[in-house]
């Protein structure tokens, strides 16, 4: 009776006491995490971030329109003037309103750091107290030119830089499929091989089932020892505990893919082992991947950026802490008058301007000398840390292909002992029913067969975390022979 309610157990934990099941492959699984899981959710969001980061940047690029409005500045003050007839500065109550408007596009000029502007104005000003009087003023257009010269070009280099973190970050986002990918397999196999424990222990519980009730029957008519029946009554119990134990590791299995897929953990899932054979003749070449990872691996365009944003900060101190200069420039025509009619009626005054800025360090006590040393230094630490990188990087693609291009002989291999283990359990079972074996020999083509399905099993998990190492290293797709495809 014991034994029958074991086995129910176990029939039971197979079906989650009846809770719906649904069938999946692992290119389902890798579906629903791309979209539902919290890693494809967060990988999306942080590539967006950057996206619109950049977008923002191609904007610094383009001209730049404003309206600028003081639609009511109201002043009521004392202030201080001169009295040209008693010849004494004298103190006089002051009210008055003044309205402003301006339009103006500005041209930044990424070549040169400077940037280039247009612009128009109209205003109006009304006194009030002891002297009345409105007036009004426009600058009817100005063009002009504001140039940094022997300076700091911060457009120069957001420039070089910016495009090449865009295309780093789009690359980031196709390596983080292939993580969410690598993550999936390793919970997908987790199931798959709980599964298969669990079938594998409800089988082993109702050998050992019969095998204890046969064994009760020998030892009646002395066919073996005591021990040798106790032995089996402890194999009976320790399977009925397996199943169990079992029970439990598919149920966390099962909770944590579906955790991980975003989808209810109450489903049960039956993961298909069809849609991962072994490519046994596929191999990777070496040479290929490397040449692959050069262009695709946002590793690599780190380092370029590396390198650009430590000889960006050498330009930056060399242009804000030596030698500076800025030029000013402006032509434009304005007028002023009493009556709004009148600025458009007189004839436009010329309005030039020209400005020249002279900064020259005498004396900073060696700060920008230590500065740019230490920047300096700081550019050779990173192409210092870039080759080793590199070397590292190569080291290890070179690592995770020498095993894939042998995996698929293991798994060959593991497939084989498994065959032959369970085989050998089912002649060594037939054969203790026959009483031609003992027990000891029994427990050990058990204990070989439960192994024998184990390394079967991690070797097909080893073979493609291999393969999708590979893939999010060089980011292509070997087997199709394309580039991973970008899917914002």
């Amino acid at each position: 009776m014991k034994n029958i309610f074991s086995l129910l157990l176990a029939l039971l934990a197979i079906n989650f006491f009846g809770q719906e099941t649904k069938k999946m492959t692992f290119s389902d699984a890798v579906k629903l995490a791309q979209e539902k899981s919290v890693d494809g959710i967060k990988f999306k969001n942080q590539y967006q971030s950057l996206y619109w980061d950049f977008q923002a940047f191609k904007t610094e690029n383009l001209p730049f329109v404003k309206l600028d409005l003081q639609p009511f500045t109201y002043n009521k003050q004392v202030i201080q003037r001169y009295n040209s007839v008693t010849n004494r500065d004298e103190y006089r109550k002051q009210q008055t309103l003044n309205v402003y408007g301006g339009l103006t596009v500005e041209q930044k000029l990424p070549f040169s750091g400077g940037s280039l502007y247009l612009e128009s104005n109209l205003g109006k000003l009304t006194g009030y107290g002891y002297n009345k009087y409105t007036t009004f003023s426009s600058t009817f257009g100005r063009v002009g030119i504001n140039q940094p010269i022997l300076g700091y070009n911060a457009f120069k280099w957001r420039k070089k830089i910016e495009p090449l973190r865009f295309s780093k970050a789009k690359k980031e986002f196709i390596a983080a499929g292939q993580e969410i990918n690598l993550k999936t397999l390793n919970l997908f196999f987790d199931l798959l091989s709980a599964n298969q424990q669990l079938s594998t222990a409800v089988v082993n519980a109702k050998n050992a089932a019969q095998l204890f009730q046969i064994g009760v029957k020998r030892f009646e008519i002395a066919g073996i020892e005591k021990d040798e029946l106790l032995q089996l009554e402890l194999n009976d119990v320790n399977a009925a505990i397996e199943v169990q134990q079992m029970k439990k590791m598919q149920s966390f299995a099962n909770s944590a893919l579906c955790t991980y897929l975003g989808i209810s953990d109450y489903l049960v899932v039956e993961p298909l082992f069809d849609n991962l054979n072994v490519l046994s003749d596929f191999k990777i070449d070496y040479i290929e991947a490397v040449e692959l990872m050069k262009n695709n691996n946002p590793e690599i365009e780190g380092f370029t950026q590396q390198l650009l944003e430590a000889e960006q900060r050498i330009a930056m101190v060399r242009g804000e802490g030596g030698f500076k200069m800025n030029l000013g420039m402006s032509l434009g025509i304005d007028q002023q008058a009493d009556e709004l009619r009148l600025l458009y009626q007189l004839p436009p005054l010329d309005q030039q301007r020209v400005e020249i800025g002279i900064t020259i360090p005498i004396l900073d006590w060696g700060m920008q000398n230590r500065n740019l040393q230490r920047v300096r230094k700081d550019l050779e630490v990173a192409k210092a840390s870039i080759t080793e990188n590199q070397q590292e990087l190569k080291q290890r693609i070179s690592n995770v292909i020498q095993n894939f291009n042998l995996q698929a002989e293991v798994v060959q291999s593991a497939a084989r002992a498994d065959a032959i283990a369970q085989q050998s359990f089912s002649l060594t079972n037939e054969r203790f029913k026959l009483a031609k074996t003992n027990v000891v020999a029994l427990n050990a083509a058990i204990a070989s067969g439960l192994s024998a399905k184990r390394n079967y099993i991690q070797a097909v998990r080893n073979y493609w975390e291999y393969y999708f190492m590979i893939q999010k290293m060089t980011g292509y797709n070997f087997i199709k022979k394309e580039n991973l495809p970008f899917n914002e």
